[in-house]
C-alpha cells in the first residue's frame, strides 16, 4: 500500500509539473512520423476508444540516471500519459512492472486542476515497445490498463500507442 501511494502521489506530482512547465523543444523533426504513426514531437494513443494525440509543445523524454532512467510524458489538454522506465537499457520491450511505471491522469474538473485529478496506474498489464534510440530521438509503441488505485473497479484502456519523440 506504500509504494501505491508513493505511485499515486509521483504521478500527481509529476501531471502537475507537466501543466506547469513552460519549456517546449522546437526541434520537430519532419520526418516519416515513424513509432508506430505518431507524428514527430507527439504521442499518441486511444483511451477507451477516444482517440489522444499530446501536445508537442510540452511532450518530452528525460533520460537520468547516466541513461537507465526514461520518463516519457505526453500531455493534452487535461490528459496525460506517461511512462517511467527506471532499469532502461535501449531498444527493446519493457513490461509494466515495479521498474516500468505507465500512468494516465485525467483532471475531472479544470477550476481545480489539482484537486481533481484521478491517476490511472497499469498494475499488470502493459507494454513499452522502443524501437529506434538515436541518442536524441526516441520511437516505439505502447499499450495498458490502468487502474484507479482508489476504485480498483474504475480503468482505462489505452491501445494503439505511438510515441516520436526528440530528447
Amino acid at each position: 500500500m506504500k509504494t501505491l501511494r508513493k505511485t499515486i502521489y509521483l504521478s500527481i506530482v509529476c501531471l502537475a509539473m507537466v501543466f506547469a512547465s513552460c519549456s517546449s523543444d522546437d526541434d520537430n523533426n519532419d520526418d516519416d512520423g515513424g513509432g508506430g504513426g505518431a507524428s514527430a514531437g507527439t504521442l499518441t494513443a486511444s483511451v477507451d476508444g477516444a482517440a489522444f494525440e499530446s501536445d508537442p509543445a510540452f511532450t518530452q523524454i528525460q533520460v537520468l540516471n547516466g541513461g537507465t532512467v526514461v520518463a516519457i510524458t505526453g500531455p493534452k489538454a487535461q490528459e496525460t500519459i506517461q511512462f517511467n522506465v527506471n532499469a532502461y537499457t535501449g531498444v527493446g520491450a519493457y513490461s509494466v512492472s515495479p521498474s516500468t511505471i505507465a500512468s494516465y491522469g485525467i483532471v475531472t474538473d479544470p477550476s481545480d486542476p489539482i484537486g481533481s485529478v484521478i491517476t490511472y496506474v497499469a498494475i499488470t498489464t502493459g507494454e513499452l515497445n522502443v524501437t529506434e534510440d538515436t541518442g536524441s530521438n526516441m520511437k516505439g509503441t505502447f499499450s495498458f490498463v490502468g487502474v484507479n488505485p482508489l476504485d480498483p473497479s474504475d480503468s482505462v484502456n489505452v491501445t494503439n500507442g505511438a510515441f516520436n519523440i526528440s530528447y
